[in-house]
């Protein structure tokens, strides 16, 4: 992508309504998104500071066959409280499983040149962020994911009892 593209994509990019459910960027990784977003080498498409999060799925009897079904009962992007944990696990059904999943940092940035993903890519790998990768998208779109290899699913509840 050359440089007019890649500035009319960042400024189109960065000028968009924020998408996400909760409509604003995570206050914690803040400072991270608006200096990437400064460099003229850089701009972000998403972001998450991480997050936590009690998902709920079970199976209903629907004629012949078995339906899966699930409902989020608790997402927080911020420490988790016990008092909020019982208050989602109280909104378990009586069947089904609840697994409370902790999810890292993910940030996608779209770079300037291979080059510039390639350095940027090294800083996240000597943060410890190794789970991060380059990805040549659609006209010569560089996209740098930048993850963590953390992350950790305990079962809450399995098959209707509290474990």
């Amino acid at each position: 992508m050359d440089i007019s593209a890649f500035v009319r994509a960042k400024k189109q990019c960065l000028s968009k309504v924020d998408r996400s459910k909760k409509g604003s960027i995570d206050e914690p990784i803040a400072a991270l998104v608006d200096t990437l977003n400064a460099s003229d080498h850089f701009f972000t498409t998403s972001s998450c500071s991480g997050r936590v999060s009690v998902f709920w799925q079970g199976e209903e009897d629907v004629g012949c066959q078995r339906k899966k079904e699930g409902k989020w009962l608790y997402i927080s992007h911020d420490p988790v409280k016990q008092d909020d944990l019982i208050v989602a696990l109280k909104q378990c059904p009586v069947h089904g499983s609840a697994w409370m999943k902790f999810e890292a940092m993910v940030i996608h940035v779209q770079c300037q040149s291979l080059p510039a993903a390639q350095n940027l890519m090294a800083v996240a790998l000597q943060a410890g962020l190794r789970n991060s990768g380059v990805v040549l998208g659609r006209k010569q779109r560089f996209i740098l994911g930048i993850r963590s290899t953390h992350g950790m699913d305990v079962p809450l509840v399995v098959g209707g009892q509290l474990q």
